[in-house]
């Protein structure tokens, strides 16, 4: 087993462990992904949450898509300041349909790749982790998969940042889009 698969599987093995209380919730759009969320809480979180969110990456076309993202958080509900204490960090699995390689990214540099090879859709696999700013420990994490329908970064960044706004800080069980 990967690194990336075991750290993926330690994620889910995570969520299913701390599956009581889950409530689910009501289904969401999915124009650019279709699939489903997954959430455990670890602590009580502050209200209203005010969340740092920062792609390592300092390119321009990085920046389009970490604005689009955050863009998504915001409609979904989430407070998004570069200086919160408390910071969202994503680990990216995609999956060709065809010949089922993996490849695992800590940033959205997949959005180069991701949306141009011809053939079935890829598969999006990301684990959304939050902790207070300079301490390992997640206070809150997620895992989120679904088929990518959408050759266009920006709208799938946005999309991606909606679902995950709309559950952060939450306890749920399988919600789809």
């Amino acid at each position: 087993m990967t690194f990336a698969a075991a750290r993926l599987a330690a994620s889910v093995a995570l969520l299913i462990g701390l599956g009581g209380g889950i409530m689910a919730g009501p289904a969401m759009a999915g124009d650019a992904c279709d699939g489903g969320i997954e959430a455990s809480s670890l602590e009580t979180l502050p209200t209203p949450l005010v969340i740092a969110f920062q792609d390592p990456r300092n390119t321009a076309r990085s920046k389009i898509v970490t604005a689009s993202f955050v863009d998504g958080l915001r409609a979904g509900g989430v407070a998004v300041q570069p200086d919160a204490a408390d910071v969202l960090h994503l680990s990216f699995l995609i999956t060709t349909a065809d010949k089922g390689q993996v490849r695992q990214y800590s940033d959205f540099s997949w959005t180069t790749a991701a949306g141009a090879a011809a053939g079935p859709p890829p598969t999006l696999t990301v684990t959304a982790g939050l902790t207070v700013k300079g301490q390992p420990t997640l206070i809150w994490v997620a895992s989120l998969e679904c088929k990518i329908k959408t050759e266009d970064p920006v709208v799938l960044a946005k999309e991606l940042g909606q679902v995950i706004g709309e559950v952060l800080g939450k306890q749920l069980d399988q919600k789809t889009f």
